[in-house]
């Protein structure tokens, strides 16, 4: 997980990172040993995007810093398109194909995604909204789950991450139609991004850590300024990449402004479905 191993190298006896599982996303936790209770940084993905009525986790935390952001991957099953479509070509000739086809049968193609506050589910909506069609969501909990189903034909397209996806079994059968940020992702050079189908596309989802409003400034600067030396080792860059994730960094202040920036993007998407926080 991208937490574990963004996590290792930040061993300064000052932090003491301990490794927890928090709910079904194992999401890491960092406690300092000297810290008051409740101290904690705690990380967050743009899944907890807040629906419109209900608690902003954000009025409660204080960003502390981005750890990485991968895209999305955008896998096909093999036989979608017909004869001689089955391959993704130059400048995502593959996706364009596909848009053809959602757009000549308005939901009449399927595709798996997480739950409806889920990052995967916000951008495959974003993503339709771009290109003009309607596709039908198919819930599943995880990329894993939901691709015995894809290369079985059982649905059309899935939105998931590399991360989430054994290689062997991605390539027996599921095709890599196009990965959701602006431009291609260095583990997988040949799949297409979005963007070369539809300019000005770009989603990722991306990850960081977040501290409680009353963690002093002084420990967020230096859990931030610890992350950020460790992102930048290149070991470390290249173990990111392999997890299907850019590494980031930065600081506070770089971290508040992308979560501002997500969240007025996505936020269009969330009022306009009026989506709740799912069971």
């Amino acid at each position: 997980m991208l937490g574990n191993i963004a996590g290792q190298p930040l061993t300064d006896p000052l932090f003491a990172p301990v490794w927890r599982a928090i709910d079904d996303r194992a999401l890491p936790v960092f406690i300092h040993p000297t810290a008051p209770p409740g101290v904690a940084a705690m990380g967050m993905d743009q899944s907890h995007l807040t629906p419109p009525g209900t608690v902003d986790p954000m009025e409660r935390l204080a960003p502390v810093v981005q750890l990485g952001s991968g895209p999305l991957v955008i896998f096909a099953q093999p036989g979608l398109g017909g004869p001689g479509s089955d391959r993704p070509g130059p400048g995502g000739a593959g996706l364009a194909t596909v848009i053809a086809l959602a757009r000549a049968r308005p939901d009449g193609l399927t595709y798996g995604a997480n739950n409806t506050t889920s990052a995967h589910y916000l951008i495959s909506q974003l993503l339709q909204r771009h290109a003009g069609i309607r596709m039908r969501h198919i819930p599943y909990a995880g990329t894993a789950a939901a691709l015995p189903d894809l290369m079985a034909g059982r649905i059309d397209l899935l939105f998931g991450r590399w991360s989430g996806v054994d290689t062997d079994t991605a390539a027996s059968g599921a095709r890599l139609l196009a990965v959701t940020t602006a431009r291609r992702f260095p583990a997988l050079p040949a799949v297409p991004a979005v963007a070369e189908t539809l300019p000005g596309f770009d989603q990722a989802v991306s990850y960081g850590l977040m501290a409680h409003e009353q963690t002093p400034p002084r420990l967020v600067a230096l859990l931030a300024a610890a992350a950020d030396g460790a992102l930048r080792q290149p070991d470390l860059q290249e173990r990111l990449i392999g997890t299907g994730s850019f590494p980031a960094g930065g600081g506070p202040a770089d971290f508040a402004a992308l979560i501002g920036r997500q969240r007025e993007g996505l936020g269009e998407v969330i009022r306009a479905l009026n989506l709740r926080p799912e069971g």
